[in-house]
């Protein structure tokens, strides 16, 4: 399977809404269609200062 590429806006709401809103990685995740993995390392690398 092909590396999907995703918009960075997109990126910085899902990571905002799970950082700063009170719902989990994996409902975010389901909520934009995008796999809990993306979601779980878009904010592992937001922490590590990467994004």
């Amino acid at each position: 399977m092909a590396n999907r590429k995703y918009d960075p806006q997109l990126k910085k709401d899902v990571i905002d809404a799970v950082l700063i809103g009170n719902k989990s990685a994996a409902q975010v995740a389901r909520e934009h269609d995008i796999p809990d993995s993306a979601v779980y390392s878009w904010i592992r690398s937001y922490k590590e200062g990467r994004a």
